[in-house]
Parts: C-alpha cells; structure tokens; sequence
C-alpha cells in the first residue's frame, strides 16, 4: 500500500466510525513478514485548503488528532494518517507537504523546531493554523513543538482518479492486471 512499506494489504474498511475512528473514510491494514501490522487511516476530500477557519480543514485535523491521540487504535511508531485527494493544489503538495516531510526529516522536536525556521512562509502558516485547529480541541495553545509527533505520521496523496488525464487510475489498472492471475476483462482498456 502506499506510505505504509514492507507489508501487505491484509484488511481494507470503509466508513470505519463502526470501528471507533474519528478519520472514517478508509482503513487499511498491512501485515509485514513477521505478522506485525501498520494501519493507514484516511480522509478523502475533492479539494482541500489548509486553513484554521476552513470547515473541511477543521474536521479533517480534528479527526485526525482524536484518532493519533487514542492509543487502542493509533501507534505512532506503526501507523499512518493520510489525507487524499482528487488534485491537489501546488500550495497544498508543495508547501504543506514541505512542512510534513521536514517534520519527518527532524530527528526530535528540538530539531524540527530549527528546521522550520528555513520553511517557507505558507509553510510557516499552514503549520501555525494546525496547531490553532488542534488547540481548539485541546482547549489551550499547542505550540509548534508539541505538534511536531503529529506532523510525522500525517501524509497528503494526490490522485487524479476519474480525471482527463487518469495517470494514478492507468498505474492502478496495469499493476492489478500485471499480478491477477486470470485473464480480468474489466482491466481492459476500452
């Protein structure tokens, strides 16, 4: 799957709130050799705007925290929070998830709090307005510091499925029809 490596697709749930996630678009569940499991929790949204006074933004993050913050689902050491969507913005691929990978880059919070000194200004903002959203739920200031943990385990995915130009749907289609072992006539080109 993607973002999660070395393991397989075991387990995929849909509309997962049944399963007591906050962020309950998708689950997916991988298996590594030794048995052990990462789990993938998604959002999927049209389009997404990082911003503290956006009502998509604000639900997306607070689901997302909730669920990085109950230890019976989320580790943060295995498991991964995902953000999907249809096409994403130049803004949002490269300055928000500028932001994402440099919190990955960081070997703590003391690092990352000197990495972000060199981000750009948007990227600045977009971290500024997650930590306002999670302060609203956490009803006090969260500081760039303490939402860096956060940060870490918080992905964007673009895919341009059922676009003009269908590149992620034509990769998906020939892999799948690469590894079925009966002839699939869905995976066809038409």
């Amino acid at each position: 799957p993607p973002i999660l490596h070395n393991c397989v697709v075991a387990e995929v749930h849909l509309q997962t709130e049944y399963l007591g996630w906050h962020t309950d678009d998708f689950l997916v569940i991988g298996r590594d050799n030794s048995g052990n499991t990462q789990k993938l929790a998604g959002q999927v949204k049209q389009t997404f705007t990082v911003s503290s006074t956006d009502s998509d933004c604000k639900s997306a993050v607070q689901d997302f925290w909730q669920d990085f913050k109950n230890p019976d689902n989320f580790s943060p050491n295995t498991d991964r929070l995902v953000l999907v969507t249809k096409l994403g913005t130049t803004a949002l691929l490269k300055h928000f998830s500028t932001l994402l990978e440099c919190s990955r880059a960081a070997r703590d919070s003391n690092d990352f709090e000197k990495r972000f000194e060199y981000l750009s200004a948007r990227a600045v903002r977009y971290c500024e307005a997650i930590c306002e959203i999670i302060s609203e739920v956490e009803e006090k200031k969260i500081s760039v510091v303490e939402i860096w943990p956060f940060l870490r385990v918080l992905y964007i995915l673009s895919l341009d499925l059922n676009s003009a130009t269908q590149q992620t749907e034509t990769t998906i289609k020939s892999l799948l029809a690469y590894t079925t072992k009966e002839e699939n006539t869905l995976l066809t080109a038409e």
